[in-house]
């Protein structure tokens, strides 16, 4: 990557950067859940990520990335995401045994749930049911 502009994900990675010699770690692959009512939600949505992930019968530490905890990754997703998207997240997958740069973590991200879960759809339900209530009383009283 030149000094100018802006960098790409895609750009190749030169051999040795940040002083890191041998080969990369491997990249993880992941799926998560999110639900659609979190998109768009500036404090994120924390995507469960394990911290070791099996490669060939070897249990391989993920490269945590900057402020993150080994309990998973926050996500930012805007509210017009794409179920099904994959995200790359470059030097967060497991850690090489040969001194080399982390490999990158893939996450695949499914959105559940519908747009009305809970929120105005969970209000009329509320309401109908209170109405049903008021009419079960008034019929009651009108019989005794």
């Amino acid at each position: 990557m030149s000094g100018e502009g802006l960098g790409n994900i895609f750009d190749a990675v030169e051999e040795g950067a940040a002083g890191k010699s041998g080969p990369p770690g491997p990249d993880f692959k992941v799926e998560v859940e999110v639900p659609r009512r979190s998109l768009g939600d500036p404090a994120g949505q924390l995507a469960s990520v394990p911290g070791k992930m099996d490669v060939d019968g070897l249990m391989v530490a993920r490269k945590l990335g900057p402020g993150e905890s080994s309990g998973g990754v926050r996500l930012h997703l805007g509210a017009d995401f794409n179920d099904g998207a994959t995200l790359r997240l470059r030097g967060q997958g497991g850690v090489s045994a040969g001194g080399g740069r982390p490999g990158d973590l893939y996450i695949t991200v499914r959105i559940v749930g519908s747009a009305e879960s809970g929120g105005a759809n969970g209000l009329w339900l509320g309401l109908a049911a209170l109405i049903a209530a008021g009419v079960a009383t008034w019929y009651l009283g009108w019989l005794g």
